[in-house]
């Protein structure tokens, strides 16, 4: 029986590509108690979860998903571990086993920088800048004092760990990947015999997935969406979190061994 108020439920044949912020998340989570109820890790599939929303619903719709994004200070984290600089790539690269793989996570990135999801982003992170920019001139004065100390603001913040914002995308379908949920969210309403959405032990994906496509299309997105508070996190950086895992691939150590050597 699970104990604690959140569970992060993981599948046995997924696996994560890189660095995950599974604590930041949860502490997101808290910081939206009643907003932000379910998380998912991206997958290859909906790492650009807007655009294909946008595909299947239409212009205006994405752009009201797009603005119920939702970029909690919470989730501001340090810029060398997510986002377009961050070590995924590199992560990536030195666990891929073929020149195929290395490509296919280049391509990844390559296809994700001209998605709507990517540029809206953009958008929205040089909005902050001209605005923070903005009321720094502001501030400004002709004091000799205060334009020094505006320059040593400057500096100090050139010294200043680059952060990446990360965002949290609204999605209807309930993916069972990797994903981080309310423990009472699952108990007493997503498996809560009342409401008849799905059997206790049952194939959550399937079965939920429709209920909230349904609830949107009675409520409107917002209203209908609101009700099970699925997003999926993204820091922009073109990779996803979770991989799947092939078992029909898999070699036990003593063939490894003989096809890779003994490790050193």
């Amino acid at each position: 029986c699970v104990s604690t108020p959140y569970v992060c439920v993981i599948q046995h044949d997924r696996t994560f590509m890189r660095p995950s912020p599974i604590t930041e998340i949860v502490h997101t989570m808290i910081q939206y108690k009643h907003k932000v109820k379910y998380v998912g890790l991206s997958m290859r599939s909906n790492y650009a979860n807007r655009d294909i929303f946008t595909g299947k619903y239409g212009r205006s719709a994405g752009d009201t998903l797009g603005d119920m994004v939702l970029r909690p200070e919470s989730l501001k984290l340090d810029g060398s571990v997510y986002g377009p600089h961050g070590i995924g790539l590199q992560i990536m690269m030195n666990a891929a086993k073929s020149k195929k793989l290395r490509e296919n996570f280049e391509n990844s990135i390559k296809t994700y920088r001209g998605t709507t999801q990517y540029l809206s982003h953009v958008e929205w992170e040089e909005t902050q800048e001209n605005n923070l920019l903005v009321k720094e001139m502001e501030e400004q004065t002709e004091d000799t004092t205060c334009i020094l100390s505006n320059k040593d603001n400057k500096d100090e913040k050139k010294n200043k760990p680059n952060k990446q914002q990360l965002s949290l995308t609204p999605t209807l379908f309930w993916y069972d990947n990797t994903h981080i949920c309310e423990t009472s969210h699952y108990r007493d309403y997503i498996f809560n015999p009342t409401y008849k959405m799905v059997a206790r032990g049952g194939f959550v994906e399937d079965k939920l997935s429709p209920v909230i496509t349904k609830s949107v299309e009675r409520l409107g997105l917002r209203d209908g969406h609101d009700k099970f508070g699925c997003y999926i996190v993204d820091d922009h950086s073109g990779l996803f979190f979770t991989g799947h895992l092939d078992g029909g691939s898999y070699i036990d150590k003593e063939e490894k061994e003989k096809l890779y050597g003994s490790p050193v």
